[in-house]
C-alpha cells in the first residue's frame, strides 16, 4: 500500500508514456484491458493524438525500441565482467526478475542499438537478472 501511494504519480506518468509510445510505434493498445492514462497525463477523449508535432500512429515503428528494466540498482556492470556469458536476461515477455543495474541496462541498450538493431527494432523488451 505504501509503495503504490508514494509512487502513484510516477506510475501514472509512466503509463501515459507507455500509451504514447504504443501509438507512435504502432503497437496495439487494448483500452478495455490496458485502460487509458488519467486526463492529467493524456486527455482520455483522444485529443492528444492531434498534438502538433506528434508523429502519426506507427510512424516510428522501425526507429524505436523500448526497454523495461526491473528495479534499477547502482551495481556494477556484470556484462563486462562475465566476458560473453549471459549477465542479464532479456525477453519480450515478463521476466519475473527483481533487479538489474543501470550499467547493465546501458550495456544492453548500447549493444542492441549498435550491434543488433535488426533483432530489437520496433520491440518492447524486459531486462532483469
Amino acid at each position: 500500500p505504501l509503495y503504490s501511494y508514494l509512487l502513484a504519480s510516477p506510475h501514472r506518468d509512466k503509463f501515459g508514456l507507455e500509451r504514447l509510445m504504443s501509438h507512435v510505434a504502432g503497437w496495439e493498445w487494448n483500452t478495455r484491458e490496458d485502460g487509458e492514462p488519467v486526463a492529467e497525463v493524456l486527455d482520455i477523449e483522444g485529443k492528444w493524438k492531434a498534438t502538433e508535432g506528434l508523429p502519426t500512429a506507427g510512424a516510428l515503428s522501425d526507429n524505436v525500441f523500448v526497454v523495461g528494466p526491473a528495479l534499477l540498482t547502482d551495481g556494477e556492470c556484470r556484462a563486462e565482467k562475465k566476458g560473453g556469458e549471459k549477465a542479464y536476461r532479456v525477453s519480450e515477455q515478463e521476466l519475473g526478475g527483481y533487479t538489474v543495474s543501470r550499467q547493465d541496462v546501458a550495456h544492453f541498450v548500447a549493444d542492441a542499438a549498435l550491434n543488433r538493431w535488426g533483432e530489437f527494432k520496433g520491440k518492447r523488451v524486459s531486462i532483469a537478472y
